[in-house]
């Protein structure tokens, strides 16, 4: 089965007419259950951060953004979204 990835933007009305067999699963932070929880902005909560023993993320996005790096500047814990919420496991 195919899976086709389309823009939120797009109306499910104009979908169903290029798609007609398919079956239409919103999964942004705006979804119904159970598709919300495939949404980046779902409070999973303790989602380990990469390369950062003891540090755990509520989200999968607050991890993206928290941990944007620039070519100018590394990663800073003070400028981390309010999403990304870190614990320190001691």
């Amino acid at each position: 089965m195919p899976l086709i990835i389309k823009s939120r933007r797009a109306s499910v009305d104009n979908l169903s007419k290029v798609y007609p067999d398919a079956v239409i699963i919103d999964v942004t932070s705006r979804a119904s259950e159970p598709w919300l929880h495939f949404s980046p902005f779902y409070p999973h909560g303790n989602i380990p951060v990469p390369f950062s023993p003891g540090e755990f993320s509520m989200t999968v996005e607050g991890i993206w953004q928290g941990l944007k790096v620039f070519e100018t500047a590394d990663v800073d814990p003070s400028k981390l979204c309010y999403m990304f919420i870190i614990r320190v496991m001691i």
